[in-house]
């Protein structure tokens, strides 16, 4: 059986004084790319429509 990681073990990076785990890095970059990706969806949806 296969346990994961105490919180202890993983992976861990200083940022603006934050402490973040890899695992938050990846959901934050995650994120941030379907937010800028949503973003130009509707930017370019509206433009096809006719909108300003």
């Amino acid at each position: 059986m296969v346990l994961a990681p105490s919180a202890t073990q993983l992976p861990t990076y200083r940022i603006w004084g934050a402490t973040v785990a890899r695992d938050e890095l990846l959901l934050l970059a995650t994120l941030l790319v379907l937010w800028a990706t949503l973003g130009r969806w509707v930017y370019k949806d509206a433009k096809d429509r006719g909108s300003d």
